[in-house]
């Protein structure tokens, strides 16, 4: 890989990145559709994971072997983004599997539709920081490292703040077995 190529890219060249993009894209989505057997979900991921790196460039400074960083990228957002078919698939079956059977509005659905409520409230009281990486951890499917990188702070920083959104958000909703279940949930799958 050329380094004037990737010093450009770093200082923002769109022509730069345009070139990166092309000389990339093609290799890129030959592997990713190997590994998802699906065109547009291959797409999807080329796409993201060249504007992950766009957005994260000035990281390309650190990198010795843009194609083994570029795969690994592409690879890690493949596996974040299974994480997240399986979650909410498990989501999905636990709600699904909770609600009545019948189109009526019975109570359960009332019930269902008042817990969905308070674990949205509750998720609104915690700090911003905690909020902002939960949600990226538990619903984005981002990694630890994924979501140190983005937000500039240490993967221990991140970790703490997941261990203190889940702590509060069990204790808040400690009577409330059917959200507490989602929780766990959320929390095993990531």
């Amino acid at each position: 890989m050329d380094n004037t190529l990737l010093d450009k890219v770093i200082a923002g060249d769109e022509r730069a990145f345009r070139v990166l993009f092309d000389t990339h894209r093609d290799k890129l989505y030959a592997y990713m559709l190997r590994l998802s057997n699906e065109r547009t979900l291959a797409e999807d991921i080329v796409q993201e994971v060249f504007l992950k790196i766009w957005i994260g460039r000035e990281q390309l400074a650190d990198i010795r072997n843009f194609d083994a960083y570029l795969f690994t990228i592409a690879r890690n957002h493949a596996f974040n983004l299974s994480k997240q078919i399986v979650y909410r698939k498990a989501l999905l079956f636990q709600i699904t599997s909770t609600q009545p059977q019948s189109d009526e509005c019975t109570e359960k659905e009332v019930d269902f539709k008042n817990l969905q409520s308070l674990l949205a409230r509750e998720l609104g009281k915690l700090p911003p920081q905690q909020k902002k990486i939960f949600t990226l951890s538990r619903f984005e499917g981002l990694s630890n490292e994924d979501i140190a990188r983005q937000q500039s702070i240490s993967i221990g920083t991140v970790k703490k703040h997941l261990s203190l959104a889940t702590q509060t958000l069990k204790a808040a909703l400690k009577d409330k077995a059917d959200i507490v279940m989602i929780v766990g949930i959320i929390v095993k799958f990531f």
